[in-house]
């Protein structure tokens, strides 16, 4: 009987790793791995690029808004990693890895609007390279710091929706009526495109090198 007990257990660990064996061979898993890694190292050239701006910096608003695009891509590698790590092991998603259903429509609709936000991006630093310093460079730059980030958020919501990668996004946020009525309104915690606002109320300029502050 304990013989039988023995047989049984080996028999299913050899059945397991088989299945698992069989998912990584399979060549739809095979492509998928490379189509992730060709991804991931795209990533990777972007954070070398946001760490080589970073540094150039001392401090300032464009700074800043690189850091947020830093932590941003470095999310995004993590989650490609991840998805790399499930699918060489064998794991199955549906029971060991949390995952997100993939969808290709959302996916594509995302990279026509990077496709159009990088357009736009190279038009900005066109426009930016006409200037050699000053208020209108550092907000030129500014501008480009944010259009950055916006593609890197834009990035991160495509790589989910193709490759059904998980991550927690924040929900709405429910909201008390001011009247008391006791009914609550959903406010989207999702990021606005339009992050700084600017609004001059007093129109006096001194000479100052802005550069300095970027």
């Amino acid at each position: 009987m304990k013989k039988f007990f023995i047989c049984a257990l080996v028999f299913s660990v050899l059945a397991l790793g088989a299945c698992k064996g069989s998912q990584k061979n399979d060549p739809q898993t095979i492509a998928k791995i490379e189509e992730l890694k060709k991804e991931l190292e795209i990533t990777k050239a972007e954070i070398e690029d946001a760490v080589k701006k970073d540094k150039e910096l001392v401090g300032g608003l464009v700074k800043a808004l690189i850091s947020v695009r830093l932590e941003i891509l470095k999310t995004n590698e993590a989650l490609i990693q991840q998805r790399i790590q499930a699918l060489e092991s064998g794991t199955p998603i549906k029971l060991e890895v949390l995952g997100t259903t993939p969808n290709e429509q959302e996916a594509g609709s995302l990279e026509k609007e990077i496709q159009a936000k990088r357009d736009e991006l190279a038009a900005q630093k066109r426009d930016a390279a006409r200037y050699s310093g000053g208020l209108v460079l550092a907000m030129k730059e500014s501008a480009i710091a944010t259009s950055e980030n916006t593609i890197a958020m834009f990035e991160q919501r495509r790589l989910i929706a193709k490759y059904g990668l998980f991550y927690k996004l924040a929900g709405p946020k429910s909201e008390t009526s001011p009247s008391g009525s006791g009914e609550k309104k959903q406010t989207s915690l999702l990021p606005s495109e339009e992050l700084i606002a600017v609004k001059i109320t007093n129109k006096r300029y001194d000479k100052i090198d802005y550069k300095e502050y970027i």
